[in-house]
């Protein structure tokens, strides 16, 4: 079991890492439009960036994806959890 973690922190499955580096990103832009959207300033972002507006549509849905995905990279990737 040793060799396995060794094995995994020497060399990460660079699939699993990019996806739990793009559930990363979309759990933190998720919920800053979610706060911004929130605290009532979201208009000020739109007003700049318009194609911003279905991140501020779907903010909860967004966060619950990004999430969803780097859970799912972490638990494929932990050479700890036998999910197979």
């Amino acid at each position: 079991m040793d060799a396995d973690i060794d094995t995994a922190a020497e060399d990460p499955p660079l699939g699993l890492l990019a996806v739990a580096v793009v559930g990363l990103l979309l759990t933190a832009a998720g919920a800053l439009a979610f706060v911004l959207d929130l605290v009532g300033t979201s208009d000020i972002v739109l007003g700049v960036v318009p194609a911003l507006t279905p991140l501020f549509d779907l903010a909860l849905l967004v966060t619950v994806l990004g999430v969803a995905l780097f859970l799912f990279a972490m638990t494929e990737w932990s050479p700890d959890l036998d999910t197979r």
